[in-house]
């Protein structure tokens, strides 16, 4: 009978045992599930945290996207518009006869147009135009102001002013304009596929 015991007594040790490891294994597995399961649920709420920033971030997100639209087609008009200001020809004399009507309207006389020569710049080419003028000190400033207003789009590469001796004698202007023509036919077409 105490081998009966004892053997009896040996298998419940063995059963206890693989319980034991059986249930050993189970809460091991319990926890990697738990930091699984853990770790899913942080990503979730990351994931929702950053989805609720968004919505909350959405109207001013909108609002930005609008403005960089509207930023762009800004920039698209004005590009286009100083596309229109460079011809693909110097045309000098239409150049003089714009720059003789904004002299004629400010009272500033203009004499002495010579074109000059003709520089290749990367993007486009520059052709050098020379004049003098002569006037008043205020019809000489409305001249210079009324400039940027000429359709034209031209660079200032020199202004020498020289004032009047006595005060019967006008200003004197000596300047040197780069009148740009011939854009670079890569700008003209900005979205064209290479």
């Amino acid at each position: 009978m105490n081998d009966i015991f004892q053997t009896n007594r040996s298998t419940n040790l063995v059963l206890h045992g693989i319980g034991v490891v059986g249930v050993v294994a189970i809460v091991c597995f319990l926890l990697i599930l738990r930091q699984d399961v853990h770790a899913k649920l942080l990503d979730t709420h990351t994931a929702r945290s950053d989805a609720i920033s968004l919505l909350n971030n959405g109207e001013r997100i909108h609002a930005q996207h609008l403005d960089g639209v509207h930023r762009v087609q800004l920039a698209e008009t004005r590009a286009t518009q100083f596309k229109t200001m460079i011809p693909a020809q110097a045309g000098e004399i239409d150049f003089l006869s714009e720059l003789s009507e904004l002299a004629k309207s400010t009272q500033f006389r203009i004499r002495d147009f010579r074109p000059g020569a003709v520089v290749v710049q990367p993007l486009h080419k520059e052709m050098e135009v020379r004049f003098v003028g002569e006037g008043s000190y205020s019809a000489l400033c409305r001249f210079l102001d009324g400039l940027p207003q000429l359709q034209r789009s031209y660079r200032i590469a020199q202004l020498n002013v020289t004032a009047p001796r006595n005060d019967d004698q006008d200003f004197s202007a000596e300047c040197q304009l780069r009148l740009l023509f011939a854009l670079n036919q890569d700008l003209t077409n900005p979205r064209k596929k290479k």
